[in-house]
């Protein structure tokens, strides 16, 4: 029973367990899905409200019943967006912050989130009211208090506070889940974030929209002025000022009133965008009025109402509540006329706006022409004897200059400021024409451009630069209209000049700070490209690895710079390679892998890519639709399936280094285009790249080369030490062991191959030392290649025996002559076979055939060896490669001997290739040699068939006395037996001064000296000899014995003084032949000593 119970307890734990495995699943899918849904929604929208409102809406009503947010502006919170579950709410949360109606602790909570920068909850409680299915109230408990649960965000983003979000629950829900709370934290910094984008996109787009519309007011007052200038009576400028000012300024409403001569009221002369019962209700407006257009003339400055609030908080007991009604913030301005206030003019726009420098400078400028228009006007307006009496005087008053001239353009007046504006007296000026106010520059043009005025629309206006009596520059603004008599003819011009210097100096300022803003915000773009590229430099140069480096370029610029991006390198054989791909989305990213595959089968790299890595240009796509994708790439099929990415523009840019590209970045946008401004900030970076991954190349090149040094080091060392092993042994075992007969001819013969061996190792070491420095030569001449590859077969045939290799060859006779070195092509033949024989395993066979092939010999090496594997088969005739290079190989060699053949090949003007079905399956190497063009010298042919001489058959030196220099005792020994088996009378010294005391005593024959020894080496010994006199030893035939063996050394030696030179390790038989050649008693030689001792 009790183990029953026991099994039915673990078995409920067991379904709890799972049962909360499934919750937390479930809680972490669905908040995944939350923030995928919150920031796919949050990155679809552009402006701030949309943010806004996007950001409250994505709460309610999962999350919660209600949702505000408060924006902090100018250190105030100003509540921009509510959601609430139940509409009819929604009001009053735009009216009294919280649904519990107590704004005053909400807005400590949201001040004490502000300060501490930490979420703060708060608690009340409403009343609802229960509502029956059918719709009315129940009688019973027909209102139940709800307690309400509020949480208040901060919303910040780095050091910046942009507000609070609220969110809370009540009436619908009493609680907040700890599920709820987490996805609204994780909405609270996705929010933040996009509030924090949207604010900066807004700044700038504010910023230049505001130096925009600012030219724009600009040449639309500079348009008003010159209206003004024309208007006649003060109704006409008002109703210019109203209708076309207002419009420039974009108020709603606008209105002009005068001040009436008692002073005690203002009159409304011209008003606009008001309802129409005003102007007729309140023609005059009074002194003592709390208003703005009575504020103004009465303290004569400007009054500048930014909103609601402030309007409410200066004129609490405002009458006139139609004229506020549809605006929200006020302008006005008192006009002067020579200091005196004459009236005001008052604007009202429909959104609260701040008044910067820019809107307060144009409603002042506003305001002081239209003060000079009705004062114009109000002159013109009145009775003629009284206009004719104070004209004079008046026009002095104005701040203009007024002009009159003839047709013939004679000053006849000089009326207003115009001694002020150009310095010259009435007395001056009048009589005199008017180009004397001309600059130098234009008076050729400034005549016929008024005329054309004139003409064309019956006035000119303009701005000109006139030149004041004192020679300085002023500039004018001028209103030239011809005067007409009673018939119609004109009379006179009449010109109106205004100093403009001031609106010019006010433009210029305007301008400048339109500059500074325009230059700030592109500092502070450049400031974040040049963060952006200091950071991608950083990144980028953190790592020396190269796959790494191609993953780090596309992923820097995406999203950064692109959607997505592409790189791709030129492979050795021309092929393009997409090596990496970037996508913001790592689904479409899978398609950008799956389109691309591995070598570019899309047509983009056939195209555009394959053009930026020919020119090293870049290039710019900035439509990408199918039909332009079909004329980029050259194929529909190609075009349709890169138009599934949706990119809309493009950039190319070749990765180049020095005067090499060998990569290219593309970048792709879906959303908004490239343009040129792009460009530059893409090259850079992709210049820094470029350097980042020639780096890695660099370093990937240099970790190969160390790598493959050490292995050669290594392979060298045991390659060296191996034959040394065997000739120590034998030569220990010779010396301490009692060997019969053939052991020691075992022996002997052992000794003898490893020091060939060890030979041949050496010279392979410097013949690829030859190669790198380019100093291998050869001694050409017109060759039949059966002689050499015969002596190579012969060389190599004891190795194929050993191995119970069978050899075969098939030489076509007499057919293939070749102008080459013999020994080198032994060469090539000797390491083809040695290399086939070696990879051949016992019982194999390896065939050597010779044949012509057009215009060249064919020499071809088959075996049914090892095979080589394909990955390895281009690298295979590279320097100290082997196909298997560890401790654990099967086959010794340094890995020279195919390419020193490749290399001497080539020498030779022919090719060599290696194939080679795979692993197990054999190897075939092909040479190809040029034949020679005179294929006639067959008869004449020397035959190349070296003779390899043994110690029977060495020549005689019977009665020869030698004189031997060697500082090394055992090579001294060993050279002197050699010599004396010959029948040689051998004198062996150490250095080059007893060599010189023995030639009195002993008088060789023939001097046989080492070169590199301690102290004077064989160089200086025989520049002594040969400095002596010819019956002195000063024409003693000498042989230089060297381990240095290259073509430079043998020329150095004969150029010393020496007849000939003989390479270490000596052959006994070309050593004795050399000194026989050398010997007085074997050639007549006229310069020998007169004497020699027997």
């Amino acid at each position: 029973m009790m183990a029953g119970d026991a099994s039915k307890t673990e078995r409920v734990r067991e379904q709890a367990q799972t049962g909360v495995t499934h919750i937390n699943d479930a809680r972490t899918r669905r908040r995944a899905a939350f923030v995928e849904r919150a920031a796919d929604e949050l990155l679809r929208v552009s402006t701030l409200e949309e943010v806004l409102t996007r950001v409250v809406w994505l709460a309610v009503p999962d999350l919660a019943d209600y949702c505000t947010l408060d924006l902090l502006e100018r250190g105030e919170l100003r509540r921009v967006a509510v959601a609430h579950v139940d509409m009819r709410d929604e009001q009053r949360l735009w009216d009294v912050c919280s649904p519990d109606g107590d704004a005053e602790a909400h807005e400590r909570a949201a001040r004490a989130a502000l300060e501490s920068g930490e979420p703060q909850t708060r608690r009340g409680s409403m009343r609802i009211t229960r509502i029956a299915p059918d719709g009315k109230a129940t009688p019973a408990r027909s209102r139940e208090t709800r307690v309400l649960s509020e949480m208040i965000y901060p919303l910040r983003v780095a050091n910046r506070t942009h507000g609070v979000l609220s969110v809370g629950v009540g009436p619908f829900r009493e609680v907040m889940p700890r599920e709820e709370r987490a996805l609204i934290e994780m909405l609270v910094r996705l929010g933040a974030s996009a509030i924090d984008t949207a604010l900066a996109r807004a700044s700038r787009e504010r910023a230049f929209e505001a130096a925009e519309r600012g030219l724009v007011q600009m040449k639309r007052l500079s348009e008003v002025t010159a209206a003004l200038s024309r208007a006649v009576s003060p109704n006409e400028v008002a109703r210019r000022v109203v209708e076309d000012g207002a419009r420039v300024l974009g108020a709603r409403a606008c209105v002009i009133a005068r001040l009436s001569p008692c002073g005690a009221e203002l009159e409304i002369v011209h008003a606009a965008g008001f309802p129409e019962v005003i102007p007729a209700h309140t023609p005059r407006i009074s002194m003592a009025t709390e208003a703005p257009v009575a504020e103004a003339v009465r303290i004569k400055q400007p009054i500048w109402l930014r909103s609601r609030a402030d309007l409410a908080a200066r004129y609490p007991g405002l009458p006139l509540g139609d004229l506020v009604q549809g605006s929200h913030a006020w302008a006005a301005v008192p006009l002067f006329v020579d200091g005196q206030v004459v009236g005001s003019l008052a604007l009202s726009f429909q959104e609260p706006r701040a008044f910067d420098d820019n809107e307060r400078w144009l409603v002042l400028s506003l305001a002081q022409h239209c003060a000079d228009a009705l004062d114009r006007a109000s002159l013109s307006a009145g009775a003629a004897e009284e206009a004719v009496h104070l004209s004079h005087e008046i026009l002095k008053q104005m701040p203009e200059a007024i002009l009159v001239t003839d047709l013939h353009g004679t000053i006849l007046r000089w009326m207003g400021k115009a001694t002020q504006i150009f310095g010259f007296t009435e007395t001056e000026a009048v009589g005199r024409p008017v180009t004397i106010l001309a600059h130098p520059d234009t008076v050729e043009r400034i005549g016929p451009r008024i005329l054309r005025g004139i003409r064309d629309q019956g006035a000119f206006l303009g701005e000109l630069v006139c030149v004041r009596k004192d020679g300085t520059t002023v500039p004018i603004e001028t209103t030239a209209k011809p005067v007409f008599d009673k018939e119609g003819r004109a009379r006179f011009l009449v010109g109106v000049c205004r100093d403009i210097s001031e609106r010019k100096r006010a433009e210029e300022e305007r301008t400048r700070l339109i500059r500074e803003q325009i230059a700030r915000a592109e500092a502070e773009d450049a400031a974040r490209r040049s963060s952006f590229l200091a950071e991608a430099s950083a990144l980028l140069s953190a790592s020396l690895d190269y796959e790494a480096t191609l993953e780090k370029i596309v992923r820097l610029v995406v999203p950064t710079m692109a959607t997505y991006a592409m790189l791709d390198i030129a492979s050795e054989d021309g092929t393009i390679v997409t090596v990496a791909v970037a996508h913001e989305d790592p689904d479409l990213e899978r398609d950008v892998q799956d389109l691309r595959g591995g070598s570019a089968p899309d047509g983009w790299s056939d195209g555009p890519v394959t053009r930026a890595l020919r020119t090293r240009t870049s290039e710019i796509f900035t439509d990408l639709g199918v039909s332009s994708l079909e004329r980029i790439v050259g194929s529909p099929d190609q075009a349709a399936r890169l138009a599934k990415l949706r990119a809309r523009s493009a950039i190319v840019i070749p990765l180049t280094v020095g005067d090499t590209a060998s990569a290219t970045l593309s970048l792709f946008r879906v959303g908004d285009r490239y343009t040129t401004k792009d460009l530059p900030f893409a090259e850079e970076l992709a210049h820094r790249a470029a350097m980042a991954l020639e780096n890695a190349r660099l370093y990937q090149n240099a970790q190969e080369a160390t790598r493959m040094r050490d292995e050669f080091l290594g392979t060298v060392s045991h390659e060296l030490r191996t034959p040394l092993n065997a000739v120590l042994g034998w030569t220990r075992m010779l010396r301490t062991a009692s060997l019969n007969g053939t052991s020691q001819e075992r022996a002997l013969a052992t000794i003898e191959r490893n020091a060939m061996l060890q030979a041949r190792l050496v010279e392979d070491l410097l013949d690829a030392s030859r190669i790198v420095m380019g100093k291998l030569r050869l001694e050409l001449r017109t060759l039949d290649l059966v002689g050499p590859i015969n002596a190579a077969i012969e060389a190599v045939r004891p190795a194929a025996t050993a191995k119970s290799v069978c050899l075969e060859n098939n030489l076509e006779r007499g057919a293939c002559l070749v102008e080459g070195d013999p020994s080198r092509v032994q060469q090539i033949v000797w390491n083809l076979l040695t290399n086939a024989i070696k990879f051949t395993p016992h019982g194999g066979r390896v065939e050597l055939t010779l044949g012509r092939s057009g215009q060249h010999a064919r020499i071809t090496v088959r075996d049914t060896g090892e095979g080589i594997r394909p990955e390895f088969l281009p690298y295979v005739f590279d320097r100290f490669r082997q196909g298997d290079s560890t401790t654990t190989r099967k086959h010794g060699g340094l890995g020279l001997g195919l390419a020193i053949v490749r290399h001497l090949v080539e020498l030779h003007g022919g090719v060599v290739r290696a194939d080679s079905a795979g692993e197990g399956k054999g190897a075939i190497f092909s040479v190809l040699l040029p034949l020679s063009p005179n294929p006639d010298l067959l008869a004449s042919l020397d035959r190349f068939t070296p003779q390899p001489a043994g110690l029977e058959e060495l020549p005689s030196l019977k009665g020869l006395r030698l004189l031997l220099v060697d500082d090394e005792q055992d090579s001294r020994e060993m050279l002197a037996a050699m010599l004396q088996q010959c029948g040689a009378v051998v004198r062996c010294v150490s250095s080059a001064a007893a060599a010189l005391s023995a030639l009195d005593e002993f008088r060789p024959d023939v001097l046989v000296s080492d070169i590199g020894m301690p102290g004077e080496d064989g160089y200086a010994l025989i520049r002594q000899i040969r400095a002596l006199k010819p019956a002195r030893w000063g024409a003693l035939p000498a042989v230089a014995l060297t381990a240095y063996a290259s073509a430079e050394d043998r020329v150095r030696v004969l150029a010393a003084g020496f007849q000939m030179h003989v390479p270490k390790p000596v052959d006994a038989a070309e050593l004795a032949a050399t000194v026989a050649s050398l010997s007085p008693r074997t050639t007549s030689r006229e310069s020998a000593p007169p004497s020699v001792a027997t």
